[in-house]
């Protein structure tokens, strides 16, 4: 029995893979596939729940199954700032989601699915969804708080590796979601199954980004409706948020120098992840060369790429 746990930051596409694997559950259980999504939604997971899962679906034949859950299996996405925080990049987090992956793996093999992404666009991402889900505190305080938080990818998959090994350990860049839904899918599940694009339904980009609509109007609540009740004010974000045009633009919160700063605080680690980690890149997408796509030119541009 083989263990895919899925762990989806939030803004890292984990929707999006959630539906997929909704959508073409059948594809999945016909090869003896279970799929598991969001079953621990209000509590944290633990490596006593994941084994009791592996044990029923043992006796029901399946030889694999997916467990794919979001903040409650390894922590709280940048911008929730709770006394105690469980954040995602937090080292208490990190070692404690390391651990209950080193207990599953003593009883059964045990693989990490994590989808990256860039550490600019993902925190003017995580951001816009908290600001659309009832946030009140500016992007400047947004921002001097989490980059106070080591946000580096490499950490969070290098601490699970020690537990179950580099080669367990399966990484996926969400920007490849951005250039092809089906090359994404595929390249995510290339160690489970066989997509065959001709029998999956590939469903859209689930989450729609933030337009500069939408930010601007919530930052005049912010600045004249202060004292708009929070469920009304999650009420009328709800409803600006359902009505947005899919062509309408997306602000940047970033300026170029900040995105510079950022990408450049994380080149080492992200030149490591890279590295070691991810082995599939499409050409002329990265510009990054790896030991398994030789014909990818360039001399490891991730510092300034990623």
């Amino acid at each position: 029995m083989t263990i895919y746990l899925h762990c989806g930051g939030h803004k890292t596409a984990s929707s999006f893979m959630k539906m997929f694997l909704r959508k073409n559950k059948a594809l999945f259980e016909a090869q003896r596939i279970a799929i598991h999504l969001d079953e621990f939604r209000d509590r944290e997971v633990t490596p006593e729940d994941i084994i009791k899962l592996a044990e029923q679906d043992y006796q029901n034949d399946y030889q694999q199954i997916i467990i794919s859950e979001d903040a409650n299996i390894i922590g709280l996405m940048p911008g929730i700032f709770q006394p105690g925080d469980r954040g995602f990049f937090n080292t208490n987090s990190i070692l404690k989601f390391s651990n209950l992956i080193a207990r599953v793996n003593q009883k059964y093999s045990t693989k990490f699915l994590l989808c990256v992404r860039r550490q600019d666009s993902y925190l003017e991402s995580c951001y816009k969804f908290r600001k659309t889900h009832g946030a009140k505190y500016s992007w400047e305080y947004f921002l001097d708080k989490v980059q106070k938080t080591n946000i580096s990818w490499y950490d969070v998959v290098n601490a699970v590796a020690g537990y179950i090994g580099k080669e367990n350990c399966m990484i996926t860049p969400y920007e490849l979601l951005k250039k092809s839904q089906q090359e994404f899918i595929t390249t995510f599940f290339r160690s489970i199954i066989s997509i065959d694009s001709e029998r999956v339904i590939i469903p859209p980009p689930n989450n729609q980004g933030a337009s500069e609509l939408i930010i601007e109007t919530i930052d005049y609540f912010d600045r004249n409706f202060s004292e708009i009740p929070a469920k009304h004010r999650k009420e009328i974000l709800s409803i600006i948020k359902k009505y947005q045009v899919k062509s309408a633009s997306k602000t940047s919160l970033l300026s170029e120098k900040s995105k510079d700063e950022i990408l450049k605080k994380y080149a080492d680690s992200n030149q490591k992840l890279f590295s070691n980690y991810i082995f599939y890149l499409p050409t002329n997408y990265y510009g990054v060369a790896n030991s398994q796509n030789n014909s990818v030119s360039g001399d490891r541009q991730l510092a300034t790429s990623y």
